[in-house]
Parts: structure tokens; C-alpha cells; sequence
């Protein structure tokens, strides 16, 4: 290009057209495989929905919460946020962590994102999912990327890998 040879800059777009199919290539073909073997069984989902591993806690809060979370489904707000829960069941926000921590929950957001997941799962279970996504706005995620990790981290598998379990796909 600074020579202002014809031969040089033949060889140049040359080398930058090769370069770009290369990693073009890279990116269609190699990177983005799928996985060849596919699980021959169901993966292992925990046993039980949040409030019947919560059954036995003795904590008057977490099981006012569980009642509150059942009767009125407000797990399924994108909106609701830990301040207004604990309004809702006339405590502070302390006292709420406190006890969604002592149940076994690092935070409100993994409670709350727990209880979506059980009912993504109840739904695929019973095969009310024609869309995955639609699937996640309805039991309550906003964000898809959200809702896949918190997906993969309590069941270890992607949501279509576990609908080709359930038939549904």
C-alpha cells in the first residue's frame, strides 16, 4: 500500500482475504459444533419443588415466604425486588436474607430464580412449552441469558437438552 506497487497490494488483499475465510470458517464450522454423543438417560434434576425441600424449616419468615409465594405467584414479576417482598411480609430486607440464606439459598435472586426454574420444569414436565423463551417470560426471567444460566445451574443441562428428554421436542 505505501509502495504503490500493484503487486504488493495484489498480495496484500491476498493474504487478508485468505485470513478472513480462515477465521470465518473458524467460526461456522469448528467452533460452534455440536457435541457428537448425546446422554443415553434423563439428566438428574433435584428431587422436589422449593417448598417441599422447605417443608420442615421451622423459620416463621420462610414459611410465611413460601405461603406468600404460592397463594400470590410473585415469583412470576420480572419486577419484584427483595425490598418489596419484605414489605410484603412485613419484615426488612436483614431479616429476609437472613432467612433465605439460612435455608440454604446464597441470595434472594438465587430463591427467587430457583422457584422459576421448579416451575419451567413443572411445565415441561406436564408439556405446556412451545417456546422455550416464551416459556422463561412466563414464569418470571426478563433476561433468556439469565434464565439459561440459572437453568443449566440447577439441572447441569441446557432446556432443549432436557426437552428431547421429556419428548416435548
Amino acid at each position: 500500500m505505501f509502495t504503490g506497487s500493484a503487486a504488493v497490494s495484489c498480495i496484500h488483499l491476498a493474504v487478508c482475504s485468505v485470513f478472513c475465510f480462515t477465521i470465518t470458517y473458524q467460526e461456522l464450522f469448528i467452533r460452534f459444533q455440536l457435541p457428537r454423543e448425546v446422554p443415553d438417560c434423563k439428566p438428574e434434576i433435584p428431587k422436589g419443588t422449593i417448598g417441599e425441600l422447605l417443608a420442615g424449616d421451622t423459620d416463621p419468615l420462610m414459611q410465611k415466604l413460601l405461603k406468600v409465594m404460592e397463594t400470590e405467584e410473585i415469583w412470576r414479576s420480572p419486577d419484584m425486588n427483595e425490598t418489596q417482598l419484605a414489605t410484603i411480609l412485613g419484615t426488612n430486607t436483614k431479616y429476609l436474607s437472613m432467612s433465605i440464606r439460612k435455608a440454604g439459598f446464597a441470595n434472594y435472586s438465587d430463591f427467587i430464580n430457583s422457584r422459576r426454574i421448579d416451575e419451567f420444569l413443572r411445565m415441561a414436565d406436564e408439556g405446556k412449552i412451545t417456546s422455550v423463551q416464551d416459556a422463561f417470560f412466563i414464569v418470571g426471567f426478563r433476561s433468556k441469558a439469565t434464565a439459561l444460566r440459572c437453568f443449566r445451574k440447577r439441572t447441569g443441562t441446557t432446556p432443549s437438552q432436557y426437552l428431547k428428554f421429556t419428548g416435548d421436542i
